[in-house]
């Protein structure tokens, strides 16, 4: 598949998902996409128009209460789109599933029975496929 329609889709797909979610309480989302450029062993971040398999890329969406009053219990959902995989060194506070429906602390345990004994191991970083944190209270016009 050509690269650009990969993004095309990436970035409209994760778009409709934010603007559905934006449209309740008056909760507003800008999604920026970029890539991660190693050069002189430091890692930067650049504004990505186009990206390629095996690219490393930065999603920062950032959310703007556009109410007047404050949003409370705010769960911002994002999905990791097909084909791409989740990079787990930054989770801080962070849920994840592999269904969009059951949520739970990184890494998600999958339990195998070996003979007599159980082992516990962690499923890929492939297979997750949504991301969520959780936001106590977000204030009237804040970012």
């Amino acid at each position: 598949m050509n690269k650009y329609i990969i993004k095309y889709i990436l970035v409209i797909g994760i778009s409709l998902f934010l603007n559905n979610m934006s449209n309740a309480q008056g909760l507003n989302s800008e999604i920026s996409l970029y890539k991660v450029v190693n050069a002189e062993d430091q890692e930067t971040l650049v504004k990505a128009y186009e990206v390629e398999p095996k690219d490393l890329v930065e999603y920062q969406v950032l959310y703007t209460n556009g109410s007047s009053s404050d949003i409370s219990s705010l769960q911002p959902v994002l999905p990791i789109p097909q084909g791409m995989k989740l990079i787990s060194n930054n989770l801080k506070g962070a849920l994840v599933s592999i269904d969009g429906i059951e949520f739970s602390a990184y890494p998600i345990m999958k339990t195998f029975s070996n003979d007599d004994n159980q082992v516990s191991v962690p499923i890929d970083d492939s297979r997750y496929r949504f991301i969520k944190w959780k936001v106590d209270r977000l204030g009237a016009g804040k970012k």
